[in-house]
């Protein structure tokens, strides 16, 4: 019966031990989880009220460039501002509203056969050297882009 009376015990101090274990596991992932959805950065979200419409016109070898998408990003890679896409006209114009005044990276590219333009491989992507410093007063952005 002193068997019984000591294995019990030992069990109820297994048993504390792993429900301490457990409690201990459950609020280091709730502290986790809670750090992962609430972020630790102090970003704030755009305020729509800020958009700015801003147009222009797209030159390859200055002959207007038709059908060509044109990106807008945010040139500090900020993800609360999204991206903005346009298709330029036959004229080569193009129109769009982007999120906020701010320095943004624009890529152009004009599919060829399915795939980019080879021809416009300095324009494409991150490595991009054209820029539009956008603000309430400047909104008219021409690129004419040299093959």
């Amino acid at each position: 019966m002193y068997y019984l009376i000591c294995y019990s015990d030992v069990l109820d101090k297994s048993e504390t031990k792993m429900r301490t274990h457990t409690n201990r596991l459950f609020k280091l992932n709730f502290v986790l989880l809670t750090l992962i959805i609430v972020g630790c950065g102090t970003q704030s979200m755009v305020d729509l009220g800020e958009s700015v419409e801003i147009s222009g016109v797209v030159m390859l070898d200055g002959k207007p460039l038709s059908e060509a998408e044109v990106t807008f990003m945010p040139a500090d890679g900020d993800q609360l501002v999204a991206p903005a896409l346009v298709m330029t006209d036959a004229k080569g114009n193009y129109t769009v509203s982007v999120n906020a005044p701010r320095e943004y990276k624009v890529t152009v590219d004009r599919m060829m056969n399915g795939a980019p333009n080879p021809a416009l491989k300095a324009y494409q992507g991150e490595g991009t050297s054209l820029k539009a410093n956008v603000t309430k007063e400047t909104k008219k952005f021409d690129f004419d882009l040299k093959k």
